[in-house]
């Protein structure tokens, strides 16, 4: 079921799944003990695998290029989840296609357009395409329906353009300008000045000549800029704070093991690391710090854990009253956090995080001083965002 429209078979028999009696019920009702049997590395009952053997047949016998049997197949994979539960993995295994084009056709069957049967003659039988459709606001398919802008030959790529919600790459940006009230705006040029004395007077000026012809602006964040100007002064002012306000760490801790903390979280926190497992009291806990991880020892030491992960870090922090990004906001009671905060957001490429973070304190610290601190770094931290 490809973008291109190709036609498409089952490419995965079931050879590894020998049954003697045939698939009956879709759950057996049986008192009667069930044998278990090797599959994929895990014990699963026999009546387990019949279950599968029924669900794989109920879904590859709709895996065809149209509108209707990805519907239909979205529901399949649907019910197979719900009743075979842990066993549903050792299906998924065996589909011809990953777990995220099983959850697109899921999505897709969900959809009220999608899955009437009227609406399928008006779509392309391209999962991609109905999946962006899928997405789209309700709103908004409510108006491309009663306009008639669905046709078999409408492509994922315009769907996705109708989506607000989506980033518009800069080609779109620059001629996509609206105002306030929807109107269209046209682009001015570039304007260039010099090292301002008062940034902020700057930035008050400039947003009053904006406001004044019902504009936008768009700050450019290439090298050269001003925001880089800026980033490269925040980050000089974040290190002369930090170096005044260190000592309030105490004589145990330093600098650099809050960022050597701060480094390890975020490692943990990346989607594909959060697949790593390790032992805890007995149980796996996903996002623990590999052996051969550069900071392992350190961190390990530090905390008093073999196993790293970020609840442990959590743990450790907050009963040694230390500061990282695994401690509320509320907590932090050491002011040269917040310009640590404040130097990370200078050296990120994506500070959403950190900026986030420092906005919670500002709003949610109890402590007046970190708070207007917290407000003072938050500022200055966006000042060049486009929104």
């Amino acid at each position: 079921m490809s973008e291109d429209n190709t036609n498409l078979t089952t490419t995965k028999p079931m050879t590894d799944l020998h049954l003697t009696e045939a698939s009956t019920d879709l759950v057996s009702k049986s008192n009667e003990p069930s044998d278990t049997v090797q599959e994929g590395g895990e014990l699963i009952t026999k009546k387990d695998q019949k279950s599968i053997q029924y669900w794989y047949d109920e879904i590859i016998k709709d895996y065809k290029s149209s509108v209707e049997c990805i519907v239909r197949m979205g529901k399949s994979i649907a019910a197979a989840k719900v009743s075979l539960g842990s066993s549903f993995r050792e299906l998924e295994k065996m589909l011809p296609f990953s777990h995220t084009i099983a959850s697109y056709f899921v999505t897709i069957s969900k959809n009220k357009f999608l899955s009437n049967p009227d609406s399928w003659v008006l779509f392309p039988a391209k999962y991609n395409t109905l999946y962006e459709f899928a997405k789209l606001p309700d709103l908004i398919q409510e108006e491309k329906m009663k306009n008639k802008e669905i046709s078999p030959q409408v492509t994922a790529k315009v769907i996705k353009s109708w989506n607000p919600k989506i980033k518009k790459n800069k080609k779109d940006k620059a001629n996509n300008f609206v105002g306030k009230g929807g109107e269209k705006l046209y682009p001015v040029g570039m304007i260039s000045i010099a090292e301002p004395e008062n940034l902020d007077a700057f930035q008050q000026e400039l947003n009053s000549l904006i406001e004044k012809y019902n504009g936008r602006k768009i700050y450019l964040q290439s090298d050269g800029s001003l925001a880089k100007w800026h980033i490269g002064k925040m980050l000089e002012r974040a290190d002369k704070k930090i170096a005044e306000t260190a000592d309030g760490l105490g004589k145990k801790h330093t600098i650099e093991q809050v960022r050597i903390l701060d480094t390890v979280v975020k490692y943990l926190e990346t989607p594909r690391n959060k697949k790593q497992e390790v032992e805890v009291a007995g149980n796996k806990e996903k996002s623990g710090l590999p052996l051969t991880h550069d900071y392992y020892e350190t961190v390990a030491k530090l905390i008093g854990r073999r196993e790293v992960t970020i609840a442990n870090i959590a743990d450790w922090c907050v009963s040694n009253k230390f500061p990282s990004r695994t401690v509320k906001p509320e907590m932090i009671d050491k002011e040269v956090y917040v310009w640590e905060l404040l130097r990370q957001v200078a050296e990120s490429h994506n500070p959403d995080k950190e900026i986030g973070y420092l906005k919670s304190i500002a709003e949610t610290n109890p402590n007046e001083s970190i708070k207007n601190t917290a407000r003072e770094a938050w500022a200055d931290a966006i000042k060049f965002q486009n929104t």
